[in-house]
């Protein structure tokens, strides 16, 4: 990507490669660069500087674009490294999420991200025991709205805590496939029924399913 900000803070977003223009608009004006704008006024606010950067940043798109992966939180990290600042604060600043994927954006490994009220915890981890040579990656062609996910997750009560981060454990030990599958399968149900939304188990993957409702049991401490 191509990101240039020019006077009277103007701002252009494009692809390096064909040269097509993602975003562009004046930064206080445009309702496409809404979250760009409150990501560097706040940038500005933590970093105690008072000049609106101007200049040009190019960033490199390992995917697709329209697949999503973690677009926004990459930002969020890019712009604090921009200000020298710390990414968490920028994020906790400007959405409520629960700022795991900003520390992915920063990790230079694998990680377990806990946050207990105002704690965050981040633990560096290793995966090599992982049977990574079964795992494929299929997009599915539904992005969802990250904001609008985080809006709707913050209106369900918090439970099954111990489960999730029991099951988050077995999966990290897990060093044969088929048990990795039914580790993922029984989060996969669980996670669905705390959203009160079908799993894509249920819907698009029913041959991969080996747990139902009727059999799923939880992890006990």
């Amino acid at each position: 990507l191509h990101l240039s900000i020019r006077r009277q803070r103007q701002m252009c977003i494009r692809d390096r490669n064909d040269g097509s223009v993602w975003i562009q608009g004046f930064v206080g004006k445009s309702e496409n660069l809404r979250q760009v704008k409150k990501l560097i006024t706040e940038a500005m606010k933590i970093a105690h500087r008072n000049d609106f950067p101007r200049g040009e940043v190019f960033t490199k798109l390992e995917f697709p674009q329209e697949w999503g992966w973690g677009s926004s939180s990459s930002l969020t990290s890019l712009i604090a490294q921009w200000f020298s600042i710390d990414a968490l604060e920028l994020h906790f600043k400007t959405s409520n999420g629960s700022g795991y994927d900003v520390a992915c954006a920063m990790a230079k490994q694998p990680i377990f991200y806990r946050r207990l009220k105002n704690n965050i915890e981040i633990t560096p981890i290793k995966l090599n025991q992982w049977p990574t040579e079964n795992m494929y990656f299929q997009y599915l062609g539904k992005k969802k709205e990250s904001s609008e996910a985080v809006k709707e997750y913050n209106k369900k009560p918090i439970q099954n805590i111990e489960a999730f981060t029991r099951l988050t454990e077995d999966m990290f030990k897990a060093s044969k496939i088929k048990t990795l599958i039914n580790l993922v399968n029984k989060h996969e149900l669980l996670m669905s029924e705390h959203l009160g939304q079908e799993s894509p188990l249920q819907s698009i993957f029913k041959d991969s399913t080996t747990v139902s409702y009727t059999h799923l049991t939880l992890p006990t401490n």
